[in-house]
C-alpha cells in the first residue's frame, strides 16, 4: 500500500487493526482504535511526516520495521502492552512510548536522531533488551525511562549520542545489566 499523502485507521468502539502489508506513505501515518490491538505485520515507511499508534484500551505489537524519515514516532495505550519486536527508527526526531497500565517490552532496536522517552504513567514496568541480547536504545538527544508503579530492567544497552540516560522509577526497582 503507498499514499501519496496521509494514511489515517480507526477503530470505534471495538475492533484491531493489523498491518499485514508494507505501507508507504509521503506524509503521516495515524492509526487508533478505542479498544482492540494495534498489529505491525509488514514494513511502516513514512517519509516526510509522523508515525501514530494509539489504543485506549489493547496491546501495540510491532513486529516489522517501522520508519519515520523526517517525523516522529508515537505509541500509546491506556490499558495495554507496548512490544517492540522489530525496529522503530525515528531518523531525525524522536521516539515515544506512553502507557497508563501495561507494560513496555523493548526486544528490538528503537532509534531516534532526537529524544527516546517511555513512559508507565500508572503501574506496569519497562524492560530494554531480551534473552537474545538484542533490543538497544539509541537516541542522538536524550533518552528518558519512567514508571510510576513498577520497575525498569535495562539488560542491553542505552545510549545517548548527545545528551543525558534518565531512569526514573517511583515505586519499584532499576536493574541494570544481567538478572
Amino acid at each position: 500500500v503507498t499514499a501519496k499523502g496521509t494514511f489515517y485507521a480507526q477503530t470505534e468502539v471495538e475492533g484491531n487493526i493489523t498491518i499485514g502489508r508494507n505501507l508507504t506513505v509521503q506524509n503521516s501515518l495515524s492509526m487508533k482504535t478505542e479498544k482492540g490491538d494495534i498489529s505491525i505485520g509488514n514494513t511502516i515507511t513514512a517519509n516526510d511526516g509522523t508515525v501514530s499508534m494509539t489504543t485506549g484500551e489493547g496491546d501495540i505489537f510491532v513486529g516489522k520495521d517501522v520508519t519515520a524519515k523526517q517525523g516522529s514516532i508515537a505509541m500509546q495505550t491506556g490499558t495495554g502492552d507496548i512490544t517492540v519486536g522489530a525496529a522503530v527508527t525515528a531518523v531525525k526526531k524522536d521516539v515515544t512510548m506512553t502507557v497508563g497500565d501495561g507494560d513496555i517490552l523493548v526486544g528490538e532496536d528503537v532509534t531516534a536522531g532526537g529524544n527516546v522517552q517511555m513512559d508507565v504513567t500508572k503501574t506496569g514496568s519497562v524492560t530494554v533488551g531480551d534473552d537474545d541480547k538484542t533490543g538497544k536504545v539509541t537516541a542522538g538527544k536524550d533518552v528518558t525511562i519512567t514508571t510510576q508503579n513498577g520497575g525498569t530492567a535495562v539488560r542491553t544497552s542505552i545510549t545517548s549520542t548527545g545528551g543525558s540516560v534518565s531512569v526514573l522509577a517511583e515505586h519499584g526497582d532499576i536493574t541494570v545489566g544481567e538478572f
